[in-house]
């Protein structure tokens, strides 16, 4: 089957009226038709790609109209009187001390046996953490 052949596939058995032939040039006179669109867009000549309306477009911020400052200060610790020891109720003491003996011993072994804390190693040295002041102010 050659190229002539696959070209009249479809076509009925052969050239005649208005039945042309396989892979035939044919030559037709030149038609133009002016464009409309360009005449119309032509008159205001815009490049238009792509087209956004416009859009408004505000500075805003905010701003305190009041300024306050708080602060927070302990105030100087008062003294705590030490009596002497010649002032304290020996007696008492001694007789509270007899009373709740057998009791604080008691807890004391609870706790000694108790697992609640195992793991746990005792930091002995403080941290000490300074915050500096932190503020907000306008740029």
């Amino acid at each position: 089957a050659g190229v002539a052949a696959l070209a009249t596939v479809g076509v009925a058995s052969g050239p005649g009226p208005g039945r042309p032939g396989p892979l035939q040039d044919e030559t037709l006179g030149v038609a133009s038709v002016p464009s409309q669109w360009r005449a119309v867009q032509g008159i205001r000549w815009e490049t238009k790609s792509c087209q956004t309306a416009s859009i408004a477009t505000a500075s805003a911020s905010a701003q305190a109209r009041n300024h306050v400052d708080a602060q927070v200060q302990t105030e100087a610790p008062v003294p705590v009187s030490v009596q002497p020891p010649s002032q304290y109720d020996i007696p008492r003491l001694a007789a509270f001390l007899r009373r709740v003996e057998a009791m604080v011993i008691r807890e004391l072994n609870k706790n000694w046996q108790s697992h609640a804390f195992d793991g746990f190693e005792v930091n002995w040295t403080e941290q000490q953490q300074m915050a500096g002041p932190w503020g907000l102010e306008h740029a």
